[in-house]
């Protein structure tokens, strides 16, 4: 599922994990071992923001994107914390040395030992250390300790990693977004991968017959893969995009962050702008997980917290508390959908079964 997302958004880890089980219907174990065998790996391939992404396309992906994210905006930030690049190389140096043979370590047990070899470091830097390190190549996060992401040498990591030039990877880019996405307006694709649109449009004109162009009876143009339309435009096919007719099931519990929102610019599709900021409070940045009604948002759920599995009885049900928009959206889900959707939260937990509360807002 990671191949056909190529980077699903994930700064929430265990959001991330959900995500990618939801999609396959992997259990948690199985996607961790995903991350333990070097298939899938966590960076900042794009926007600033991290991934998880199929290990063999960081790295070309880092390459088509970077320019952007290394720019001002990161000059600026180094200002603002008074980091210089000698230092950051210093870091680099000394990460190399620490990491080179294979190990993996956490953020904090890397800058420690890195802190030990002699190098300062502050706490507000250590953040836009990583950061720097990972989006210029050398970190990803790669296996998984007790929760943890752990930070290796990407070189070292990355058996197979896939070399694509620059219009191979952006035909590779937006064919792949699509695959997943689509479809989807252009602006949707240069939201999603932070490049400009004329990049975007070459990138389509690259991909050839892999893409169509349809449009909608208002004039809006759309693009996706050529296996999901007929000769008129039309959906055809199965796709993972859910928001195409074959769709998900009637009612599902998406994790936060999830890319069927934060995958398009215009996301009025699945969420009514009013409700938005049920999702993402203030405007923040943080979005909530959701309970999807047939392709739309009706609420906000809890999954249980990292860590609370060990301490939760293994005959006890996973506690799953619903926050539906209003009560019209509540009466929207049919208790029994809802109930099998939840069991497959649980199922993916190594659990049997859910137990749901829920009230209107």
């Amino acid at each position: 599922m990671a191949q056909r997302f190529l980077a699903l958004q994930a700064q929430d880890f265990s959001a991330s994990q959900w995500a990618l089980g939801l999609r396959s219907g992997a259990a948690l174990a199985d996607v961790e071992q995903a991350y333990r065998d070097g298939r899938v790996v966590r960076s900042w391939p794009m926007r600033g923001t991290l991934h998880a992404c199929p290990a063999e396309d960081v790295g070309w992906l880092q390459r088509l994107t970077s320019a952007k994210a290394l720019g001002a905006a990161a000059e600026r930030r180094r200002g603002q914390l008074r980091l210089e690049l000698r230092l950051i190389e210093q870091v680099r140096e000394q990460a190399v040395a620490v990491l080179s043979g294979g190990r993996a370590l956490g953020r904090e047990a890397l800058l420690a030992e890195v802190a030990s070899r002699g190098v300062e470091l502050l706490d507000p830097w250590k953040y836009h250390l990583i950061w720097f390190l990972a989006q210029t190549g050398t970190l990803l996060f790669g296996p998984v300790a007790d929760g943890e992401p752990l930070l290796v040498l990407a070189d070292e990591w990355v058996a197979q990693p896939r070399d694509l030039g620059r219009e191979e990877g952006l035909a590779e880019l937006v064919a792949r977004y699509l695959a997943a996405h689509g479809p989807a307006r252009l602006e949707d694709m240069t939201w999603w991968s932070g490049l400009g649109k004329r990049e975007i449009q070459a990138g389509l004109a690259l991909a050839g017959d892999r893409v169509i162009r349809v449009e909608a009876d208002d004039g809006t143009a759309y693009w996706m893969t050529s296996g999901l339309a007929d000769d008129t435009g039309a959906v055809a096919g199965p796709s993972d995009d859910t928001r195409v007719a074959a769709g998900p099931p009637p009612v599902e519990l998406l994790p936060a962050f999830d890319e069927l929102l934060l995958g398009y610019r215009d996301r009025s599709l699945t969420l009514d702008p009013a409700q938005a900021p049920l999702i993402c409070p203030g405007g923040n940045g943080i979005f909530k997980p959701v309970v999807l009604v047939d392709g739309v948002c009706a609420g906000t759920w809890r999954p249980l917290a990292p860590g609370a599995l060990k301490k939760l009885p293994q005959d006890r049900p996973v506690p799953i508390a619903v926050s539906w928009f209003d009560q019209a959206a509540r009466r929207s889900a049919d208790p029994a959908l809802l109930s099998e959707a939840a069991d497959r939260y649980a199922r993916y937990l190594g659990r049997e079964r859910a137990a749901v509360t829920g009230a209107a807002a």
